[in-house]
């Protein structure tokens, strides 16, 4: 046996065999790497580990049988011992197997810089207060939109909206806890390293993809990484006809519930493969109207509304396309484009559309509690739906924050911020919820609580104007003026309005005596917006009364948005005035 063993060794086959396999290592590696950014299926790399474990019998065959010489290569037998240059052969051999070791060294580096998105990368915004100095779960994760690897930019929609879509799923799931819509899509485009992405989210793991769309067939790559390692946990590639989406989204739903080892209930599994619609094409339209909604702009509702009706031209039972139809024009007039009396009837029309077809729609629900207590000002209506909602969906993130509004009005501070702060742990990143958490805290009198929400929002979206009004407020609550000021300026200048007139104002409350001039300019502007929160509550907070009260009845005659925060401490010194009174009961935010 050891005669045998050192013939191995004479000949060589002992170093091919360890030169093959390093080899092997670094191949099989380099696809890892390079398959899924070219796209390339997953049965690629099977197909090269089953090719590479063929050919190494082959290797170890040749080389015994045969012998590399100095005039080529010849059968080992054709050879004279004395004349064999195997002891060169084998120096060449460990020279190549060096190189390749250091090829392999190279190549584990690159795939944990691969896997982790770029470790260079720079920070892209501040901590999340709720995943500071907490271990994240196994079970959590967040989903970052897919990336559209399709020739036609369009295509977008596409891939955003089956990220969102797989993330809905995963989110109807007990046992996972899934980083909301708002704080994934946070870091679309960015060059963040996943590690990162993991801490300030507070998750354990990432789902990432791409999605090539042509015509009538999608090729969809998905992986699940491991955050703190950049460990891939499970990878698939699906090429399909675009009427199989809805089972390939199954599919990537069971993977990840498998990989992260959770067991669904029976309700889950019964619901994991409702989408609301069998439609391919209903629901491409679906998935551009939640592209455009989700930009929340006046233009981009009014696509969303185009789209989100073809949806339902072809489903006239899609129940999910009626419900975001509502959820579009609940928010128009808010957005400053016309009035409740030119939206309400249809979020009406579209709610019980929605609710007739499923009353398990927690969209449809929240729509319906927004319009109740927007339109009907039935508080107690809007709570049970609210809960409804919240019962039928408690990952919901817009369901608490417009609960929490709901709670504020009627003066249920305490409650309203749980809402909010249950809200900005489902979607941490989110710069609405964390605007609104501020403004209630504010209400509550948590000023030193509120600045830092109201700086961590300004971080994240440097270039919105509520912002920097919010963010005033805030340093006008601690008297922090010179600040105070300057962000007003700065949300003036992003609004394109006049920059003295909130500067004059936030002077005006540093030093009274200049309140008349301040109030002058307000009364004069006829470009300000009609919400309470611009003229009214400037000329109560500058102690014209006189002034602020007439125009409130006028804005109640228009019937504005957010009539009910008349109710609030911001008002508190204009409350017992009669006028003021008798509009607080036809909201029914008092009694007789």
């Amino acid at each position: 046996m050891s005669s045998f063993f050192n013939e191995l060794k004479r000949r060589n086959v002992v170093r091919v065999a360890v030169m093959y396999l390093v080899f092997c290592w670094v191949l099989i590696q380099l696809s890892d790497i390079l398959f899924p950014m070219f796209s390339i299926p997953e049965w690629g790399g099977r197909l090269v580990v089953i090719m590479l474990a063929m050919g190494f019998p082959l290797a170890l065959i040749f080389a015994w049988v045969l012998e590399l010489t100095p005039d080529g290569v010849k059968l080992e037998k054709n050879v004279d011992r004395s004349a064999s240059a195997t002891h060169t052969s084998a120096r060449k051999l460990d020279l190549i197997t060096i190189i390749l070791l250091v090829v392999a060294l190279v190549v584990l580096g690159a795939s944990n810089i691969v896997s982790r998105n770029g470790e260079s990368a720079g920070p892209t915004g501040p901590e999340v207060e709720q995943g500071a100095g907490v271990e994240a779960s196994p079970e959590s994760i967040a989903v970052l939109p897919f990336v559209n690897m399709s020739d036609d930019p369009a295509n977008e929609y596409f891939s955003d909206g089956l990220a969102e879509e797989l993330l809905n799923d995963l989110a109807r799931i007990d046992a996972l806890r899934v980083a909301g819509r708002t704080s994934s899509f946070a870091f679309k485009g960015k060059d963040t390293d996943l590690r990162e992405i993991g801490e300030r989210l507070n998750v354990k793991n990432i789902l990432e993809g791409s999605v090539r769309k042509v015509g009538n067939r999608v090729r969809i790559t998905a992986q699940l990484i491991n955050a703190s390692d950049g460990y891939h946990l499970w990878s698939a590639t699906y090429e399909r006809e675009l009427d199989d989406i809805f089972a390939i989204q199954q599919e990537i739903s069971s993977a990840i519930v498998k990989a992260l080892k959770v067991t669904l209930s029976v309700e889950e599994q019964a619901g994991a493969s409702d989408k609301g619609t069998t439609n391919a094409e209903a629901y491409a339209n679906y998935l551009r109207g939640l592209f455009f909604w989700n930009r929340r702009t006046v233009p981009d509702f009014i696509k969303a509304e185009k789209y989100f009706n073809e949806a339902i031209v072809f489903d006239s039972d899609y129940g999910q396309a009626y419900a975001m139809l509502a959820m579009t024009y609940v928010l128009m007039p808010g957005y400053h484009s016309g009035s409740k009396a030119d939206w309400f009837p249809k979020v009406q029309q579209a709610v019980d559309n929605a609710l007739r077809i499923d009353p398990d729609l927690a969209e449809a629900n929240v729509a319906r509690a927004y319009l109740r207590n927007e339109w009907h000002h039935d508080w107690q209506g809007s709570e049970r739906d609210f809960q409804r909602a919240i019962e039928l969906n408690p990952r919901y993130p817009t369901a608490r924050q417009w609960y929490g509004g709901m709670l504020a009005t009627v003066g249920r501070i305490d409650e309203a911020l749980e809402q909010y702060r249950l809200a900005m742990e489902l979607d941490s990143l989110s710069v609405i919820i964390l605007n609104n958490y501020a403004y209630t805290l504010h209400l509550a009198g948590q000023y030193e609580k509120a600045l830092p929400i109201l700086r961590q929002a300004v971080e994240l979206m440097p270039d919105w104007a509520i912002n920097y009004y919010s963010l005033a407020q805030g340093l006008i609550d601690l008297e922090q003026w010179g600040e105070a000021e300057e962000a007003m300026r700065r949300a003036d200048d992003l609004e394109g309005v006049d920059p003295g007139l909130n500067a004059a104002y936030v002077a005006a409350l540093r030093d009274p005596a200049l309140a008349p001039s301040a109030v002058e300019a307000l009364l004069a502007d006829v470009e300000m917006p009609h919400f309470l929160y611009n003229k009214p509550f400037s000329l109560v907070q500058l102690g014209a009364y006189e002034q602020a009260i007439p125009l409130i009845e006028q804005y109640v005659d228009e019937d504005v948005p957010e009539l009910g925060y008349l109710n609030s401490a911001d008002f508190d010194a204009v409350r017992d005035d009669p006028r003021i009174q008798a509009i607080l009961k036809d909201l029914n935010l008092v009694g007789d």
